[in-house]
């Protein structure tokens, strides 16, 4: 027995499963075949094709010889394994893998919250070249006309898409606020305030992770106290609080101040040292987030 087949027999051992799955890594990470991944992939054992699919996903890009198999295991019965195929895809997928990509973007229907979730993220960070893959194997149809649109990146569409009674229709929204995140910021605090739970969910971690990407010195939901300048006089919300919930520049912040989103600049905020609750602005009622419009004095 070689030291691949001893670790894939400790896998059995739950108490042994993860330090046996991390060496099998290390050995795959040193260039061992990926084909002794192959026969793990289609275990009929629990432990096992989970460490497969694991490790396939941790190898990334390396993955793309085991592409195939990884597109089968998106309809496996348990969940971490369907997590790890998406990861895989996502890694591996080119411009000719568009059944790949399609089977995986699919998932955003899953019954299990946590495939979901990562098929959001999925469509949020797929790239232009992968989306067209799954979009020209796609005949006509309501998934080929969502994967058009997330391409389009309609603004006034993803508005409206995040109040759509599909919830379906407000995962892809929600993708697509993230994917435009970089430049603009607002669709994704629209999408944190929405009702919908698990959209909400997803887009404040989102708008999270672009705070700690961009290191910012305010993050969402902290209280803020706007200083006394010329724009804030001109606004009206000089010497008042309101809430960060997005960012437009590293330094230009959006803050809510009675249900209205003004864009303030950072040299305008003091930190209180206080957070908002995060369920005040998801009730859709208590706080209504929507975009102040300016004059030509305005920023």
């Amino acid at each position: 027995m070689d030291r691949i087949d001893e670790l894939i027999g400790r896998l059995i051992d739950e108490a042994q499963w993860e330090s046996a799955a991390g060496e099998l890594l290390t050995e795959f990470s040193r260039g061992d075949s990926l084909e002794r991944l192959v026969p793990m992939l289609r275990s009929g054992i629990p432990a096992v094709v989970k460490a497969g699919a694991w490790i396939a996903s941790e190898l990334g890009e390396r993955a793309a010889p085991l592409l195939g198999e990884m597109t089968v295991l998106l309809d496996h019965p348990l969940r971490y394994v369907r997590l790890f195929a998406i990861d895989t895809v996502l890694a591996t997928a080119g411009a000719n893998d568009g059944p790949a990509v399609v089977k995986a973007v699919a998932l955003t229907g899953d019954q299990d919250t946590a495939v979901r979730w990562k098929a959001v993220k999925f469509l949020a960070r797929v790239g232009d070249g992968q989306l067209a893959a799954a979009v020209d194997h796609l005949a006509e149809g309501r998934l080929r006309s969502r994967l058009e649109w997330l391409r389009s990146g309609d603004g006034i569409g993803v508005a409206v898409g995040l109040r759509d009674t599909d919830a379906e229709v407000r995962l892809f929204a929600a993708a697509a606020a993230a994917r435009r995140a970089d430049s603009d910021f607002d669709l994704l605090v629209l999408a944190a305030a929405v009702s919908d739970e698990e959209v909400a969910s997803f887009a404040q971690e989102q708008l999270d992770l672009l705070a700690l990407k961009t290191k910012l010195p305010l993050n969402s939901y902290d209280i803020v106290r706007i200083g006394r300048s010329a724009t804030t006089i001109r606004l009206g919300i000089a010497g008042r609080t309101g809430v960060v919930r997005g960012i437009s520049t590293p330094q230009v912040f959006g803050v809510v101040v009675d249900e209205l989103v003004y864009t303030v600049d950072l040299a305008d905020l003091t930190p209180t040292g206080e957070r908002a609750r995060s369920e005040d602005f998801r009730s859709g009622e208590s706080i209504k987030v929507r975009p102040q419009r300016y004059g030509s004095e305005g920023r």
